[in-house]
């Protein structure tokens, strides 16, 4: 019993570390938006095929960096997501596994399929409101947003809808919401 108890604590713990690295990668490559001069992205905003990043002018490569930022964190959420469903599938199919450690995984599948779910949902509607990109990651209890608009900078009602959209659909308090912005600004 013990063993199989085991077992399902490390699953479990290893569903956990997955979750953990896809957060962290992409928080660092949000990070990795920033200019080489150090200051930070305040803003990027089309002027032709150039973009302003940072009150600097850099070339349409910039935006580029940003929608594959969005791609390849897309397709890291997305890894992560199926590593940590064939742990749990393991757990699930294994002959020797307690009665308890397939619960628990079983409820762990299910808690990644309404993550899944709501994620899609935050930014279907999120980009139907207008915004240019948006990516959706919850974990850890909460959840952060990442937003590019066409039209500029994110005002407080923009983050405030943002905000009423991400409640609507997770059931979170404000306060374990996060919206991070990447805005174009006006020509």
């Amino acid at each position: 019993m013990k063993k199989k108890t085991a077992v399902a604590a490390v699953t479990v713990l290893l569903v956990c570390i997955a979750v953990y690295l896809n957060w962290s990668y992409q928080r660092d490559a949000l990070d990795g938006m920033e200019p080489a001069d150090g200051s930070a992205v305040e803003s990027v905003g089309n002027l032709g095929d150039s973009v302003l990043v940072g009150g600097t002018v850099a070339d349409a490569a910039t935006k580029e960096a940003l929608d594959a930022y969005f791609d390849s964190a897309r397709l890291a959420r997305r890894q992560a997501r199926d590593t940590a469903l064939s742990i749990l599938e393991n757990t699930l199919q294994g002959e020797g596994a307690a009665e308890a450690a397939r619960a628990e995984a079983s409820a762990a599948v299910q808690e990644i399929a309404r993550n899944t779910i709501k994620e899609g949902n935050i930014e279907g509607i999120v980009l139907s409101k207008g915004y240019t990109n948006c990516l959706a990651y919850i974990g850890d209890g909460g959840l952060t947003v990442i937003v590019t608009s066409a039209s500029g900078a994110i005002s407080a009602l923009d983050t405030a809808k943002i905000t009423d959209i991400a409640i609507a659909e997770t059931g979170l308090s404000a306060d374990k919401i996060k919206i991070v912005e990447a805005t174009p600004e006006k020509e």
